[in-house]
């Protein structure tokens, strides 16, 4: 059960005591205590063995511990050990030795506490080698003390490791028939039973007081197969969380997927609980890991649980966030050597990789535009001018200079020779500040000629991005732009 505490225990109208929420509990670490709300932990980690606190391999010892921590309460009020958060109760059981009952509370009898103590055990060999034995040591304590009365635990004190009798005690003892005994033995049993359902109807009222109990369940679905994100997606779609566990080997599964997980699929589990999954690393030892998409130090944590080592790491301009992994030598699922190097490229996170701007001075202008969308830039705005140096339809000067360092897809405007009549401008535009799509485009153009409107209520498509506008003019002027007539932009133009 791994999770046997009085919250798990109802008790069912005709006072049969029954355990609840098998399968739930986790071993327990770091990570589980953390992933669950304090009172949940603190209601769970009371009763926890010292194995389940350390996160070890867990029996059905485990829970003959746990159950004799609930007898203990039942006893004494209280748990043997406390403290001011979930690990320091956890620590405790690992580290420290449980009080005997009977120096809390007096007149309990000896063999109920030496039940007690051999169930609550460091040791899971020094337990009861089952719940069967457990139960019969209880059944085969002779109790001989009164069935009622406030002297019918009181009158038992040990001295030298056996019992004392009082006057009551002598007369019960003096009953010499075996059947007198097993009627007494009966009562007494029913007497215990009767306490117990108490304290657990108690705990069980607390319990939904505060929300431990009673919350809803789901069943876990199987996830075995997918990958880690897929994983996360399909349990979060019924309410649960995910945890990594550990890399294991699997001829079975591809690496990167899910091979099991903690609870198993078809189990029940209590709603925004953690589902622990454990991942492939590969049919056997060698197998590298593909740290593609993952953060550089995420990358470094499974290079070092895979067994291998970190190698070269190189900076490479990219749109992927920053110290992302892009590269990496050897490649995903190859197999290595165990403890081989792994080189990877990080992403710069800059976004866009940068060229050196072409030489386009005394170019003819079509040839400047091949080579501004050749070396992967736009080609902007571009105006005309006389020029004695040269040519007309030639660059006399453009935006940066040749060779500068530049951010692919960036606009480079240029100045062309032109004579003196009108010249043509090319003007991109986008269509960013469209409030519908599709949407209407006007262009209003005035210069030295004249004011004039060179596109009227146009169709557009907001989802096109933009266009550039080749617009003629003379001499200084301004251009209009009106998407459904409103006025998105106003320029002064040089033709």
């Amino acid at each position: 059960h791994r999770d046997v505490k009085p919250h798990n225990i109802l008790i069912t109208e005709d006072g049969v005591a029954k355990i609840t929420d098998f399968g739930i509990a986790k071993a327990v670490s770091s990570a589980t205590i953390i992933d669950q709300t304090a009172e949940a932990i603190m209601g769970s980690v009371h009763y926890f063995s010292p194995e389940q606190a350390r996160g070890g391999y867990v029996d059905e010892k485990s829970d003959i511990y746990s159950l004799g921590i609930v007898m203990y309460e039942m006893l004494t009020g209280q748990v043997p050990f406390d403290g001011e958060n979930p690990v320091n109760v956890a620590l405790k059981h690992i580290n420290e030795e449980v009080i005997p009952p009977s120096s809390l509370v007096s007149g309990i009898p000896p063999r109920i506490e030496q039940i007690v103590m051999k169930a609550t055990s460091k040791l899971p060999t020094a337990r009861f080698s089952s719940a069967d034995d457990m139960i019969k040591e209880l059944d085969n304590i002779e109790f001989v003390s009164r069935i009622v009365g406030a002297n019918s635990a009181n009158g038992w004190e040990a001295r030298n490791g056996k019992p004392i009798q009082t006057e009551n005690e002598t007369k019960i003892s003096e009953i010499s028939t075996e059947k007198a005994k097993q009627k007494k033995k009966k009562k007494m049993l029913m007497l215990v039973a009767g306490i117990a359902l108490l304290l657990i109807a108690g705990f069980v009222a607390a319990g939904f007081a505060t929300g431990i109990l009673g919350s809803s369940s789901v069943e876990v679905p199987d996830v075995r197969g997918l990958t880690i994100e897929k994983a996360t997606d399909k349990l979060a779609q019924v309410g649960l969380k995910v945890s990594e566990g550990d890399l294991v080997y699997s001829s079975k599964y591809e690496l990167g997927e899910v091979v099991s997980s903690d609870p198993a699929p078809g189990s029940m589990s209590k709603s925004n609980s953690t589902v622990v999954v454990n991942i492939c690393k590969g049919a056997e030892a060698g197998t590298v890991p593909d740290l593609t998409n993952k953060l550089l130090e995420e990358a470094k944590k499974l290079i070092d649980r895979y067994g291998f080592k970190l190698g070269n790491v190189e900076t490479k301009v990219s749109s992927e966030p920053k110290d992302t992994v892009i590269e990496q030598d050897p490649k995903g699922g190859a197999e290595t050597t165990p403890g081989a190097y792994i080189n990877i490229i990080v992403s710069d996170g800059t976004g866009k990789e940068e060229v050196a701007v072409p030489y386009l001075i005394g170019k003819d202008i079509e040839i400047a535009k091949q080579l501004i969308t050749g070396a992967g830039f736009v080609v902007g705005e571009i105006t005309y001018g006389a020029s004695s140096e040269y040519a007309e339809g030639q660059v006399t000067t453009q935006q940066y200079d040749a060779g500068a360092m530049l951010a692919k897809e960036s606009t480079i405007y240029l100045k062309v020779a032109g004579g003196s009549g009108p010249s043509i401008i090319s003007l991109p535009i986008t269509y960013d500040a469209a409030t519908r799509d599709p949407f209407n485009l006007t262009v209003i153009v005035k210069d030295q000629i004249s004011t004039r409107t060179v596109i009227s209520n146009e169709p557009r498509q907001k989802k096109d991005g933009g266009e550039t506008l080749q617009i003629e003019g003379l001499g200084s002027g301004t251009i209009t732009i009106k998407f459904d007539d409103v006025v998105v932009l106003t320029k002064a133009l040089e033709f």
